[in-house]
């Protein structure tokens, strides 16, 4: 998906639904465009775009955006998006109508201009033009019956975050008619495509996912064996991991590459990202970092809430550069919306730090609240945080102890290893702070936020 996202539970309607840099969904559309087109300079490109080519002009956006083979400009960059959009290029259409309806980069927030383009690229039928069109009208409309139509058109172009939004609107009969065999069969749908707010809908209705069934235990090899052979993806992958880990049968790292190649060949996210960190660790292939991010993309492209999170931990440790942090917040914002708890803790480590993007505390505790949710040590300790010096949230000492002592009960296992190794490098006591923690603490590495009150009363600062 190009862009758009999926918010989780309670922030359905709040904050920023979908992302707000244009460079970032051109980037997720024509990412690898250089490639596709054998490389062309940005001069070359340049000319095609001043002679008509609508996508070479949209291309041209994106150069000016990431400053890919020139100065980074947003103005030039929006006059060229701009320009294709004109021209009818639905892709355009859609990113200018994302763009209006956020108000960034000197182009005033214009909701009329947003609807205005999101139809113009919908009734040429762009599915993320159609699923953010029925998105626009959740959010700001709160109009449940407009927003039936391009969503119901979205899903069934296999759209999986129209597919799962129109679920919940079959399932609580809002807008139509209410009926939980459709709503089931739209989740279903969304779970095979690795929607992870899909499976959780399925299981909270006590349906069995056909993503992860039941049936695939792991203790049931004949089960597993048996469903796999049968095509079922989900199984592969199943086989492929029992044959990866012996469980329960004799390691085979040749067959389980071959069940993994089974169930990518079939469009399978999560065997796509299984396949890319094979490739990233050497596991039962050649080790070849080229071939793992060719898989994670195309897993996070796939919806792979994994992939999408580690693609957002690659361009985060990248280089550490303004472009490679947008990237990162990009990644990390598509696997937060699917409700992937570290991605949503590194996300609103970022929003709280200003790693690439202005310092926005609201949205540090929004996402660190959303982790904190689901129970992730993390994101329970940094909301505490949040709470107890009233950052982005009001401060709020008894929401604050509520969430610490969550953390206390859930995060020994994070915490311990690394008391522990302190404890051995620098003994007790007070000391310089050893290397790796100094590292940890400086970069917002997402275990410096588990630490970082500890390291500030030990060592005086962080």
């Amino acid at each position: 998906m190009r862009a758009g996202g999926l918010p989780q539970g309670e922030v359905l309607f709040s904050g920023k639904v979908f992302f707000p840099l244009f460079f970032f969904v051109l980037y997720m559309v024509f990412g690898s465009l250089a490639h596709a087109s054998g490389g062309d300079t940005f001069s070359a490109v340049k000319s095609r775009a001043e002679k008509g080519e609508v996508a070479a002009q949209l291309e041209l956006a994106l150069r000016y955006a990431e400053g890919d083979g020139v100065s980074m400009d947003y103005k030039k960059g929006f006059y060229w998006l701009k320009k294709s959009a004109d021209n009818g290029y639905a892709v355009a259409q859609f990113n200018l109508g994302l763009i209006y309806e956020q108000g960034m980069y000197e182009v005033p927030q214009d909701l009329e201009k947003a609807v205005f383009w999101y139809r113009k690229a919908a009734d040429q039928g762009d599915v993320e033009a159609l699923f953010s069109l029925g998105a626009f009208y959740l959010k700001h409309d709160r109009n449940t019956g407009k927003a039936t139509v391009p969503m119901a058109k979205a899903a069934e172009q296999g759209h999986a975050g129209a597919q799962y939004f129109l679920g919940m609107l079959y399932e609580r009969g809002d807008g139509v008619e209410p009926d939980r065999e459709i709503a089931i069969a739209l989740y279903q749908d969304a779970a095979r495509q690795g929607l992870a707010a899909a499976r959780e809908r399925l299981a909270a209705l006590g349906v069995g996912n056909p993503a992860f069934s039941a049936d695939y235990d792991k203790s049931s090899f004949a089960a597993v064996l048996a469903a796999a052979e049968g095509g079922n993806p989900a199984a592969q992958l199943q086989m492929a991991n029992m044959l990866l880990d012996g469980d329960g049968i004799e390691p085979d790292k040749d067959k389980a590459v071959k069940w993994v190649n089974q169930s990518v060949a079939q469009g399978y996210a999560p065997a796509m990202h299984v396949l890319s960190m094979m490739y990233m660790t050497g596991e039962g292939v050649a080790k070849d970092e080229e071939e793992a991010l060719k898989w994670m993309r195309k897993a996070a492209d796939a919806g792979s809430d994994a992939a999408q999170f580690n693609q957002g931990l690659y361009f985060q440790n990248l280089s550490g550069d303004r472009a490679s942090y947008m990237r990162a917040r990009f990644w990390y914002t598509k696997s937060a919306e699917q409700g992937n708890p570290a991605a949503q803790v590194n996300l609103g480590r970022m929003y709280e730090q200003g790693m690439g993007v202005p310092a926005d505390m609201g949205l540090a505790a929004k996402w660190y609240l959303a982790a904190a949710r689901q129970g992730f040590p993390l994101g329970q300790h940094n909301i505490a945080w949040m709470y107890a010096n009233g950052l982005g949230v009001p401060q709020d000492i008894e929401k604050a102890d509520y969430w610490y002592f969550a953390f206390l009960a859930n995060g020994e296992a994070v915490v311990n290893p690394i008391l522990e190794a302190v404890a051995k490098s620098e003994g007790e006591g007070d000391g310089p702070i050893p290397a790796w923690l100094e590292f940890v603490l400086r970069n917002g590495d997402v275990i410096g936020s588990v630490i970082r009150d500890w390291g500030e009363m030990r060592y005086g600062r962080y």
